[in-house]
């Protein structure tokens, strides 16, 4: 999983930002990875794509692409349930 993960790193793929409607979300199972009762209720939800590889529901604070992150490494895995896996990584 972490070379997999500095693989993309090192590949410098854009991350672009786009601005859907919440039907939009609803209507596309690939992107909701929450139970749908849990997506706000506004007029325009952010998706970050990381080019070829994976888009997200998101709000947080991203770069440009994925080279400026740095080296992962994977310190810890919890797993959450039968599909779930949380980690704990730091930015080298």
């Amino acid at each position: 999983m972490e070379l997999k993960a500095n693989k993309i790193v090192d590949e410098a793929r854009n991350v672009k930002i786009k601005f859907i409607s919440r039907e939009e979300l609803i209507s596309n199972p690939q992107l909701i990875r929450i139970k749908p009762e849990l997506i706000p209720n506004l007029p325009s939800l952010r998706i970050i794509e990381i080019e070829g590889f994976d888009a997200q529901l998101d709000g947080g604070t991203h770069v440009s692409n994925t080279k400026e992150v740095g080296k992962i490494k994977i310190l810890k895995t919890i797993n959450k349930g039968r599909f779930n896996k949380r980690l704990e990584i730091v930015l080298m």
